[in-house]
């Protein structure tokens, strides 16, 4: 008899510590849970979302839109936040929304879908900043999105050897540039909607544009040759505008594919008679004109061999020819 009592004892001490084992292990799993549910609360960030499920057309406002806390884990690209109510109000709807879920950039509208500023740039562009001051912004005036035309110029200063007085002379470097940004504000970013957060005196002292990687070298050089000129254009008019090219009027090329050198005949360095040659850089879009890289403002028009001898013979020191 005591030895099936023993078993029983043994039977109960083993249930009972089963029973242990999994209230345990539940008392655990929801302390997990609890800790877990207390992170993700901690971790929680507000978010725009529809206060009702949303068709292509409606609005953005405060009747349409609220605001939800979302565990950051779960947060999904693209989602705009409280702080950029200001911008996107008024903005349209372009695809359904439902309610409660996030609203996204790429949902709306006019507004940019790009996450990063290097995803404005076209393939084979290059971003760079340049330095712009509140005259050459039209007082600030210049918003990323807008198109500009890029102008160079340059002062030439007076020569007592040759007589030439200090002249100006101003030449297009590139055509219809859209500015990517102006100081950190990008046409990435909802606050550029905001249009009064530079109206109210938050000026900006450079802008930023994307352009093609080979004209990079022509910009770097032209800022230190000269002065910049920022010229505001419509953004649909696409015509070309009527100033010299920097190409024609220098006639120098802006990397090693783009320049050959050109032999040129010259009636001030004659000497004995004969007519000295020289060697000059030019343009690969240089097709009867170059340029002499000492006196940018001066254009050389290409001559037949025939009228070599005719300098000669005037002898007008005023007159430069040349043959390729």
């Amino acid at each position: 008899m005591k030895k099936y009592t023993s078993i029983g004892l043994l039977i109960v001490a083993l249930i009972f510590s089963g029973l242990a084992a999994v209230a345990s292990i539940k008392y655990l799993e929801k302390r997990e849970q609890d800790l877990i549910s207390k992170l993700d609360q901690k971790n929680d960030t507000e978010v725009i979302v529809p206060s009702r499920d949303l068709v292509v057309g409606d609005v953005i406002s405060t009747e349409t839109v609220s605001v939800r806390a979302v565990p950051s884990t779960f947060l999904p690209s693209g989602a705009l936040y409280p702080s950029d109510f200001d911008a996107i109000a008024g903005l349209s709807i372009k695809e359904p929304v439902f309610s409660g879920k996030p609203v996204l950039r790429s949902q709306l509208e006019g507004l940019s879908g790009v996450e990063t500023f290097s995803e404005l740039l076209q393939e084979g562009q290059r971003a760079i900043t340049l330095p712009i001051d509140e005259l050459q912004s039209n007082e600030n005036m210049l918003v990323p999105g807008d198109y500009v035309d890029l102008l160079i110029k340059i002062k030439h200063e007076a020569s007592d050897k040759t007589g030439d007085k200090e002249t100006v002379s101003v030449n297009s470097l590139l055509h219809r540039v859209l500015i990517l940004a102006t100081g950190p504000i990008t046409i990435a970013d909802p606050s550029y909607y905001y249009s009064t957060t530079q109206m109210e005196g938050q000026g900006y002292g450079t802008i930023t544009i994307g352009v093609n990687s080979k004209e990079v070298p022509k910009i770097l050089a032209a800022s230190e040759m000269g002065e910049l000129i920022y010229l505001m254009r419509n953004p649909e008019d696409k015509s070309k505008g009527r100033f010299n090219e920097v190409g024609d009027a220098w006639g120098v090329g802006w990397g090693e594919g783009n320049t050959r050198k050109i032999r040129v005949f010259s009636a001030e360095s004659t000497s004995n008679g004969l007519m000295v040659d020289e060697f000059r850089s030019i343009g690969e879009d240089n097709k009867n004109n170059w340029g002499n890289p000492i006196d940018p403002g001066r254009l050389y028009k290409k001559y037949n061999k025939d009228f070599l001898k005719k300098i000669l013979e005037n002898e007008k020191n005023s007159v430069e020819v040349g043959q390729l």
